[in-house]
């Protein structure tokens, strides 16, 4: 072997050091995984017991989810009302960070409720391309609504 096969050799071993470490340092920096879901009861008939009753707090029949968060709803396929949600609720949706969602909020808080979905525009820092992207995702209630 000749000193230069000997070079090469330490620099790829040290490439495959180097690589495993970057490797188990983004391993390590993941969220843990989520436990697996439960499926939710069956809402319980007309007339139906105590229990069945307190079985469905989880799962509303009626299709409302005031538990929910804004991730949860997306999921759901559950448009986002801008006049409720939280900086935290408008931070998951695609496009907006926490600053973001922090200057709807402030937003909303200095000029009213919004009168439509379009009227996010007079945010600072949402586009038409951002307006475009979240608009399905979104609706504006009237308050009270």
């Amino acid at each position: 072997m000749t000193p230069v096969d000997a070079r090469r050799g330490r620099l790829r071993a040290l490439w495959a050091l180097a690589g495993a470490l970057w490797i188990a340092a983004v391993l390590r920096a993941l969220p843990p995984a989520a436990p697996p879901s439960v499926p939710a009861p069956p809402c319980p008939a007309p007339g139906g017991t105590r229990a069945d009753a307190q079985a469905t707090v989880v799962a509303r029949c009626d299709g409302a989810l005031p538990e929910a968060g804004g991730a949860t709803r997306l999921l759901l396929g559950v448009p986002l009302d801008v006049n409720r949600a939280t900086d935290r609720d408008l931070a998951a949706l695609p496009g907006i960070g926490p600053r973001l969602a922090r200057r709807i909020v402030e937003h909303r808080m200095e000029h009213g409720p919004f009168a439509s979905v379009d009227a996010l525009r007079d945010v600072r820092g949402i586009g038409p391309h951002l307006l475009a992207r979240v608009r399905g995702l979104v609706t504006a209630a009237p308050p009270g609504g």
